[in-house]
């Protein structure tokens, strides 16, 4: 873990999983249990939080008060990604599926094929 004025940045992993994380004023984070590549990152103001115990879970956070998470068991790839202000998030289980809010956002969980985006003019749901 590391902290400092602008930024935080913080891994874990397992024997067989990976965690990778960045943040550039920012926060990420990511835990990578069981066989996971878990990748965090957290870009001017904007959070990016992942975990999961296979697969590829991505979260990235870019500007001001965004804020993207995936927590997933099981799975293969899943992002959420989420730009100044919004949300996204892909959540634990297949039949927890995506949330996007706000006006820049985009989640897809390829386990349940599954995926949402924001715009300015509404959220909407695939799958």
């Amino acid at each position: 873990m590391q902290i400092d004025q602008a930024a935080a940045c913080g891994s874990a992993s397992s024997q067989s999983g990976r965690g990778l994380a960045y943040a550039l004023d920012g926060i990420g984070y990511a835990n990578g249990e069981g066989t996971a590549n878990s990748l965090g990152i957290g870009v001017n103001g904007g959070v990016g939080a992942s975990e999961g115990d296979s697969g590829i879970p991505t979260a990235i956070g870019v500007g001001p008060d965004s804020v993207a998470i995936t927590s997933v068991d099981g799975g293969t790839f899943s992002i959420a990604f989420a730009v100044n202000g919004s949300r996204a998030l892909v959540a634990g289980t297949a039949e927890e599926g995506v949330l996007c809010e706000g006006t820049a956002a985009l989640a897809f969980d390829a386990r349940s094929g599954r995926a949402c985006f924001a715009t300015p003019f509404g959220a909407f749901p695939i799958g």
